[in-house]
């Protein structure tokens, strides 16, 4: 991330190097042109930094009695009001509004350079994510806020986050959630958590990858105005590739009500993407950590090509049956951090072996005999001659109609770890009008056998 940030540092400080030298009225051999500089210049400090006219309730937790502050135009660039948003923008303005000119060479569309484009969005996805252990790593989270001290040292929420011994900034479904944290203030300090980020870049990627159509990113204009209105828009419009209809994009559950405003004047159908549900950002019950996106799902999306007749929107990968990055016994033994164990058999008398998605190496640190429970299972011999064939650069004729028929073979015996890719059934059939065929229907087998493994 860093030597993204440099870049945008570099632009801060080309303009505050332009502005610097045109306040030293020596360095001007016009003394006009200095008057009007510093006339201008002053009269705009004035009203877009000392005129605070606008208000906004400020609260560290809930139960906190709100403190309404009075905020600049410039506060609306950097302040704690809404920071989680203004951080958000800076990132996407980096991927979609600079970076996409990386797609472009003299104004030539280059798709050789779309892979590298969606591994730079994942790769930052996966920092997202890691950035969220701030929620339960207390120790990370105090150097974090250390560091902060320098430039935001009077607000009082940060004095309270230093002080808080516990998790914060979990949902309240979550058993370590608490009511008393400075969940409110922790929410300012990070680019939108808990997915609001990096869902709106995976949606983008999605669209983009599986070439349903042109897209028309929102994300930095969500005020529309007319000199007496505005519109909430959506957060992507997409111009379909093939009925040439738009289509409005709105990533996040329960805003109906925004949606609607913005149909109802434009004529434009809103198809609303499901973040809660979504698989590809599973939060591990075990450690309260995201669990991020593998190099098998990064590598396969980015460089797969989906003009071969018969591709598939691919939601799970079973990584035991599918995955040629890592050998069986890596597997086995956890090396793989973005590995998902999901299983419920009252056999396998293990906590998390409860039906939700666990990371693989925490149910490892938790109990390490589940490694051997999935070893004696009868068709270990069939798994051990599968990765054989998975890890083998090239394959006979033969070898890959064996190779196939052990996957379909052992895909429902192995389906507890597993991984997801990019995928939102919300968009599959704007995919299939896209590819006009029968060949779209997703790979999306989240079913598990109970009770075949004992």
């Amino acid at each position: 991330m860093k030597s993204l940030f440099e870049k945008i540092e570099l632009l801060a400080e080309h303009l505050i190097l332009l502005d610097k030298t045109f306040k030293v009225k020596a360095n001007y051999s016009s003394p006009i042109d200095y008057k009007i500089y510093t006339e201008n210049e002053r009269i705009l400090k004035k009203i877009a930094s000392h005129e605070k006219l606008k208000t906004a309730n400020l609260k560290t937790k809930d139960g906190d009695k709100a403190e309404i502050t009075a905020f600049s135009f410039s506060d609306e660039v950097y302040s704690e009001n809404d920071r989680q948003m203004k951080l958000a923008d800076i990132i996407e303005y980096v991927l979609f509004s600079r970076g996409v000119y990386y797609l472009f060479q003299s104004d030539k569309f280059k798709q050789d350079r779309v892979a590298t484009f969606l591994e730079i969005n994942l790769r930052i996805v996966n920092l997202l994510m890691i950035y969220e252990s701030l929620t339960v790593d207390k120790k990370l989270r105090d150097a974090f806020l250390n560091n902060l001290k320098e430039i935001i040292p009077g607000e009082k929420g940060l004095h309270e986050m230093l002080a808080w011994e516990h998790a914060v900034g979990l949902s309240t479904g979550n058993p370590k959630y608490r009511k008393d944290a400075p969940n409110n203030y922790f929410d300012t300090l990070l680019p939108k958590t808990a997915g609001g980020l990096w869902h709106e870049i995976l949606v983008y990627c999605f669209i983009l990858k599986y070439n349903i159509g042109y897209i028309f990113p929102l994300l930095l204009t969500q005020k529309p105005i007319s000199l007496v209105h505005k519109l909430s828009p959506p957060d992507l419009i997409i111009l379909h590739n093939k009925t040439y209809r738009y289509y409005g994009i709105e990533i996040g559950n329960l805003k109906e009500r925004q949606s609607g405003g913005f149909m109802a004047p434009s004529g434009i159908p809103i198809i609303p993407i499901d973040t809660t549900n979504a698989r590809i950002s599973d939060r591990c019950p075990s450690c309260s950590k995201w669990i991020g996106i593998c190099p098998k799902v990064i590598n396969d999306f980015s460089k797969s090509d989906i003009s071969k007749p018969g591709t598939k929107l691919t939601n799970e990968i079973r990584c035991l049956t599918e995955c040629e990055h890592y050998t069986l016994d890596e597997k086995l033994n956890g090396v793989c951090k973005y590995m998902k164990f999901k299983y419920k058999n009252a056999k396998w008398k293990f906590p998390f072996a409860n039906g939700h998605h666990h990371h693989y190496h925490c149910c490892l640190t938790n109990n390490p005999l589940v490694k051997y429970k999935i070893k004696n299972i009868k068709t270990s011999n069939d798994l051990n001659r599968l990765n054989e064939l998975i890890r083998k650069k090239e394959l006979t004729d033969d070898e890959l109609s064996e190779k196939l028929g052990l996957q379909s073979k052992l895909k429902s015996k192995y389906s507890f770890i597993k991984t997801h890719s990019i995928y939102y059934s919300e968009l599959s059939m704007l995919f299939k009008m896209s590819r006009d065929d029968s060949h779209s229907e997703p790979n999306n087998e989240e079913g598990d056998v109970e009770n075949e493994n004992e």
